[in-house]
């Protein structure tokens, strides 16, 4: 989520891909369940996000944390007003 974090990413992908360039170019995406550090970072990165609803936010969201319940549209609106930028796409959870 910070740039520190990016600038090592842009090399790594730079390296397997032969060139160099911003994240946003190599069609990439952040996906994390923090608005102020890992969608934050990739708005600022300009890249694609998403955010993982019943991570950190699920409380705020209505819903339990890691509990993988979709969160509805009026829900995710009414929490986006807090915020002056949002993620690109919401997922429910996230698993390995």
């Amino acid at each position: 989520p910070y740039p520190l974090v990016y600038a090592h990413c842009r090399e790594l992908v730079g390296k397997v891909l032969g060139k160099k360039g911003r994240l946003s170019e190599f069609k990439v995406c952040a996906i994390g369940d923090s608005m102020w550090n890992d969608i934050k970072g990739a708005v600022d990165e300009e890249i694609a996000s998403i955010l993982v609803t019943d991570g950190i936010h699920a409380q705020a969201l209505g819903i339990e944390q890691g509990s993988g319940k979709t969160v509805g549209e009026m829900a995710l609106n009414e929490f986006w007003e807090g915020f002056a930028f949002k993620p690109t796409h919401t997922v429910p959870c996230f698993r390995w």
